[in-house]
């Protein structure tokens, strides 16, 4: 009994110590998720407009992530693509999928954002991004420069006649996610512990809505409350978390009928 309960717990914590993590909010309106994953000294940042509601005006599209790395590595942009079943609304979907020349990638010292952090990428300039800060890739529309709103990002109940002008075929949008690469961590670069202050940045401007991530694992990084009051498990863990329940509940129902 005692080794079966050993290893349901070793099952868990392996479940649960994936390379990632994942950051959310949701306000109103508007709901965003970042997943940073770790793949050998790459950063891969999946940004998604996860809000069900209809995008009716710019300051609804959702436009960066901003963040900070533990011990302030430089890194360099690799590719920037659609995320699988995501499209370009109002435009061509590119073939190959590539948009990096529409999104940016820029670090500073000195810090970029409002909050003081020192990494983000952004679909838009926000007097920060400019032409030489875009990933690979052509300039699929609008200058050849993040600016305005072109590609950033709609969100998933977006209705896509419904709105202003601008976001019902004034500019190119994403519907309604972007994979973002970048190299250059330092081994054993842990994104759980190592990624905090997620911001998510909406419109064109930092005068228009930004938003605190609050980390899903609930490890109390980031603008999380730390009290593990948001802790949701990871399927991977939840999957673990009920195959050994069943093996355990498998087990007294045998030891049950052989004490019968």
């Amino acid at each position: 009994m005692k080794k079966l309960v050993a290893a349901l717990l070793c099952l868990c914590l392996v479940a649960g110590s994936a390379g990632a993590a994942q950051f959310t909010f949701a306000s109103g309106t508007r709901a965003a998720q970042a997943d940073f994953t770790v793949s050998g000294d790459d950063l891969v940042i999946r940004l998604e407009n996860i809000s069900t509601f209809n995008v009716s005006q710019p300051d609804e599209l959702l436009s960066g992530v901003f963040f900070d790395l533990a011990g302030s590595p430089s890194l360099t942009r690799v590719s920037g693509l659609l995320a699988p079943g995501s499209t370009v609304a109002f435009g061509t979907t590119p073939a190959d999928n590539v948009i990096g020349g529409e999104w940016a990638y820029s670090e500073s010292a000195t810090l970029l954002h409002p909050e003081g952090l020192q990494y983000g990428v952004s679909g838009v300039g926000l007097s920060i991004f400019g032409p030489e800060d875009r990933f690979p890739g052509d300039n699929l529309g609008g200058p050849e420069s993040p600016d305005g709103m072109w590609y950033t990002l709609l969100s998933a109940g977006n209705i896509i006649d419904q709105g202003n002008a601008p976001v019902t075929g004034g500019f190119s949008l994403i519907d309604n996610a972007v994979i973002l690469t970048l190299s250059g961590l330092p081994q054993g670069f842990d994104p759980d512990a190592d990624i905090t202050d997620v911001w998510f940045q909406y419109g064109t401007g930092f005068h228009e809505p930004r938003f605190p991530g609050v980390p899903v694992n609930g490890n109390g990084n980031g603008n999380g409350n730390g009290n593990g009051d948001d802790v949701i498990p990871e399927p991977l863990t939840v999957s673990a978390m009920l195959m050994g329940v069943a093996g355990l509940t498998g087990y007294m129902r045998r030891r049950r009928q052989m004490a019968a």
